[in-house]
């Protein structure tokens, strides 16, 4: 997920309807062998473990033919990765509701643990019988820590999440492919509050911005960056640009709060807060999702999607989009059976409005993840304008 060599990788990856990642394999967040959760069916390249989805085809960085694999349901602490469970509740240490994850089921050698195949066998090495051990795969968990806004940089690696913890205090917590926290302790950055249109330059001009100084004390252990700033009233939008690497370029994120980040001082609001799932667990969900026979219910349903995605990029719930963007996606492709019923004119109309729906959707995901405003913007006027198409076809308000 270069998030997209990697713009180019990025769509590559969309289009068999899941990102994937460039990153070598990181130590796991758990494991899981007995699950009540009935294992789904799903594709993953044989050298590129990272890259999985929903059908067969070819890897994309390899073009190695996918191989079938057996993906289940677990459950894990947003905060405590340590944790998991084969069902919802909550983590012993910190009394949070346990969030969903995917976990890949394969199988490793007791002797030598670098060795994990998808499939029952024998270990290559000392040919002792290889045991089940689930694990998770990386981008499963783009759940918020810290009560937070959670995004995804470019390269595909680095994950951070924004928090605003009261009037004038902002911070970013940063973690890897797999969620787990890193150090924050090479990073550059600032955020910015203010820009402005130079129209003689044709660029646009940083008004007010204040550094991001990483915090080395003790209890921080050099962890996070954090900024102070003016006082601001909420709703509140601050521009974060990090520089991750040396020889590397800013990234941008786009944060929108309309309320204060939860913190240790409000931990008890932990109680009555919900994180929506991540990662691949709207496959599990999705197995029991309808879509109605009627194409005008279609197109309304497809309408409602349309009108989520317009209230989360409002809110700057950038990271949220791809799940209205990709259930449109789903629903507009079950409009094909259709087609043959209209007449040519709106029937042409709407194989583009299909087709630039599926390709809205999928950049909707990409970059929401990412957190850039603007391109989330550009991307949602493809989207709008054919959902748009389609409302005129069905006659729908």
């Amino acid at each position: 997920m270069s998030r997209r060599t990697l713009p180019m990788l990025s769509i590559a990856l969309c289009f068999v309807g899941l990102l994937a990642v460039l990153a070598e394999a990181h130590p796991q967040a758990g494991s899981s062998t007995d699950t009540a959760i009935e294992p789904i069916v799903a594709w993953t390249c044989p050298v590129h473990r990272e890259v999985h989805s929903d059908s067969e085809g070819t890897c994309p960085i390899c073009q190695e033919i996918l191989v079938q694999t057996l993906i289940t349901q677990s459950w894990t602490c947003p905060l405590h990765s340590v944790i998991t469970a084969n069902e919802a509740g909550r983590c012993p240490i910190c009394q949070r509701s346990l969030i969903p994850i995917t976990m890949e089921i394969g199988w490793t050698c007791p002797m030598h643990q670098e060795i994990y195949e998808l499939h029952e066998g024998i270990c290559p090495i000392c040919k002792m019988d290889l045991v089940r051990k689930d694990r998770a795969r990386p981008h499963e968990d783009h759940n918020p820590k810290r009560g937070g806004i959670f995004f995804m940089a470019p390269d595909n690696w680095h994950h951070l999440e924004g928090t605003y913890l009261e009037p004038g205090i902002f911070r970013v917590y940063f973690y890897d492919n797999y969620s787990q926290p890193i150090t924050a302790k090479d990073f550059k950055g600032r955020i910015v509050l203010g820009e402005t249109y130079d129209s003689e330059l044709r660029e646009i001009r940083e008004t007010e911005s204040y550094p991001l100084n990483v915090i080395t004390h003790q209890d921080a252990n050099g962890v996070y960056m954090e900024a102070h700033v003016d006082k601001k009233n909420l709703p509140t939008e601050i521009i974060a640009k990090i520089q991750f690497e040396p020889d590397s370029s800013e990234e941008r994120f786009d944060f929108i709060f309309a309320d204060y980040s939860i913190t240790a001082k409000n931990e008890e609001s932990i109680e009555n807060t919900t994180q929506p799932a991540g990662g691949e667990a709207q496959l599990f969900a999705g197995q029991t999702k309808a879509i109605p026979e009627n194409p005008s219910e279609i197109a309304f349903e497809i309408a409602t999607r349309d009108l989520k995605i317009q209230l989360l990029i409002r809110r700057g719930r950038f990271n949220e989009i791809w799940v209205p963007a990709l259930e449109s996606k789903d629903l507009v492709l079950a409009l094909n059976k259709h087609l043959a019923e209209l007449e040519n004119q709106p029937r042409q109309l709407l194989r583009i409005a299909m087709k630039d729906i599926v390709r809205a959707a999928y950049m909707l995901d990409w970059y929401g993840d990412l957190g850039n405003k603007q391109l989330v913007s550009e991307a949602y006027m493809l989207f709008g304008k054919a959902v748009h198409d389609i409302k005129n076809i069905y006659d729908l308000p």
